[in-house]
């Protein structure tokens, strides 16, 4: 039941100058009260003593250009709260990348757990590729046989039989299957199904994968981020697989295997693109068995899981329908997959004369844009059937988007916070899993295409950078020009300010849009956060002190300041306070 209150009261900030190193006696600096306007659309200098809001569902910055600290006093005057955000100042070194907030952790089997050889080879494709003729003679082969593959020849439904490596129960292993699905992509090549025989595929089943893929995934992917495979650069022809148009497969088995939906739900491993020569030429691949294909590796109990009930069987028999959560889950982690797969030639083979600069680790950056482009790809391929409502309800009736339901990733992403943004989990200073990271990525993610539109990805993806500057590349092709970390704020911000159903400021929120890109018109709904009501609800925390190391990275949330509350601000660090709405859920 929501409660509603008759309005927000104004509320004062004061600020007090601090003294010199070891806190030194405060001074009071001359009062002053500031244009609310001018506060709202840029920064009021802390030089201010005081700041009148006197508005509802305002945005307020002070920002403390100072070389020394400062507090600062909220007085309300009401009992209403606001929510306060504290960052270093942009263009500092140590500047924020990550939210600071009481966090809970969520089931991790939701997320996609790839198998562990996976993730770590994925990591180090880029390296690989510019640096393996750095590399020495391999040996061994491995105690699992290299497969045979994909027969020569035309391919036929229902008869082809391929032989497979991959990965079962995190282990090597291989395996045969046969083809039950084929459908023409705009290439004019084929995208295959493959359905191993242990799983419980049907020959229907698999040729609508097929269908969907060639055309609700191919064409929009393709045009947001590119071919995920064509010609390939005179250096790095003797380390992969030939270059132009090709089929792509897509293998159908237990991962697991435990004949149960989700945990596993699907890859794609960047080795398959290199050659088996090359592979044994280096120690660290030399006992990995490349297919030498673009393959995607699916869990077929996690897209064959049925969860429809059948109202025409009294024993409550379930019935199989793509739409429904669970298989729909696999399809979108099909397109999440389907980002790695385009991202590795994109990003990594084109520009293999002119190597990308690549990072430690640029995890978080591809899985960013793989949550991003699976989420632009959910909202076309699950419409909001049934309803006649353009916007999104989590949880509603006909509204198939995974990513969105009432227990979907989008909600577990407002009931924690604390991930460092531009990490994946193999941070020290990251208190987030990777598992955990998931969410927020999805949530970042879809704030960059309400708000910017899906064209923001192909720059994103094709450019020959990696991390924080990938992103501001897609940034700058739309025109914002402001950098990563002030969109990450404004992101943050407005997961908060997204409790109240009656903003609608520009460079807030996830409003709804539709653009066309490459000829390929995509719509997005808006999303309302504030409709999750039970998990947007953080705890009520202090204004947390983080050790040093750990300051650079976060902006600090105390979600819940009220009347008398001092808020210690740093030399060079700015506030946000966002008014309450009044509204209670």
């Amino acid at each position: 039941m929501r409660k509603h209150f008759l309005g927000l009261l104004p509320f004062i900030l004061a600020a007090c100058g601090g003294g010199g190193a070891g806190g030194g006696s405060s001074n009071t600096v001359g009062s002053e009260i500031v244009d609310v306007a001018a506060c709202i659309a840029g920064n009021c200098n802390l030089s201010a003593n005081s700041v009148a809001v006197n508005s509802r569902n305002t945005i307020l910055t002070v920002q403390n250009t100072r070389s020394m600290e400062a507090y600062v006093t909220l007085r309300n005057v009401g009992s209403n709260p606001a929510v306060a955000m504290m960052s270093l100042a942009e263009g500092a070194s140590n500047i924020a990348a990550g939210t600071l907030a009481t966090y809970t952790t969520s089931s991790i089997r939701l997320q996609n757990n790839v198998p562990s050889k996976v993730e770590t080879f994925n990591r180090k494709l880029a390296s690989l590729l510019n640096n393996g003729q750095q590399a020495g003679s391999g040996t061994g082969s491995g105690s699992v046989v290299q497969a045979s593959g994909v027969p020569a020849g035309p391919l036929t439904v229902g008869t082809s039989v391929a032989s497979w490596n991959a990965q079962v129960s995190d282990a090597d292993a291989a395996f045969s299957s046969t083809l039950q699905g084929q459908a023409t992509l705009g290439t004019g090549q084929s995208v295959n199904v493959w359905v191993a025989a242990s799983s419980n595929i049907s020959s229907a089943q698999a040729q609508r994968m097929a269908d969907i893929f060639a055309s609700q995934i191919y064409n929009p992917v393709v045009a947001l981020a590119g071919e995920p495979w064509g010609a390939v650069p005179a250096v790095a022809q003797s380390s992969l697989i030939a270059g132009g148009a090709r089929d792509i497969h897509i293998v159908l088995h237990d991962i697991t295997p435990d004949a149960q939906p989700l945990g596993v739900i699907g890859y794609f491993w960047g080795i398959n693109n290199f050659t088996r020569a090359f592979l044994l030429q280096h120690p660290e691949t030399a006992s990995l068995k490349s297919n030498e294909q673009l393959v995607f590796f699916m869990d077929s109990a996690t897209y064959g899981y049925a969860e429809d009930p059948d109202p025409l069987n009294s024993n409550n028999k379930l019935l199989w329908n793509e739409t429904n959560p669970t298989p729909a889950i696999a399809i979108t982690t099909l397109a999440h997959e389907f980002q790695h797969m385009v991202q590795f030639y994109q990003k990594v083979v084109r520009h293999a004369a002119n190597p990308l600069p690549v990072p430690a680790d640029d995890t978080w950056q591809n899985e960013l844009a793989s949550q991003t482009l699976a989420y632009v790809l959910g909202q076309q391929m699950y419409a909001n059937q049934g309803t006649g409502n353009n916007d999104i309800n989590p949880g509603e009736m006909g509204y198939y988007n995974p990513h969105l339901y009432a227990s979907g990733e989008f909600a577990r992403s407002l009931g924690y916070g604390g991930c460092l943004m531009t990490a994946w989990g193999e941070s020290s200073f990251d208190p987030c899993s990777a598992a955990l990271h998931y969410p927020q990525a999805l949530s970042f993610g879809m704030y960059l295409v309400h708000q910017y539109g899906p064209g923001i990805l192909k720059e994103w993806i094709t450019s020959n950078k990696s991390g924080v500057a990938a992103i501001e590349a897609g940034l700058q092709a739309r025109g914002e020009t402001a950098g990563f970390y002030n969109v990450l704020k404004k992101w943050q911000q407005s997961v908060f300010l997204a409790a109240n159903p009656l903003l609608n400021r520009p460079g807030y929120g996830f409003p709804a849009r539709n653009d066309t890109v490459s000829g390929q018109n995509f719509a997005l709904r808006a999303v309302y956060p504030f409709r999750y009501s039970k998990t947007y609800r953080l705890d009520v925390s202090p204004l947390l002190s983080l050790p040093e190391p750990l300051t650079p990275y976060r902006i600090k949330v105390q979600t819940r300041v009220v009347s008398g509350d001092k808020i210690w601000l740093p030399a060079n660090a700015s506030l946000t306070l966002i008014t309450d709405s009044g509204l209670a859920f």
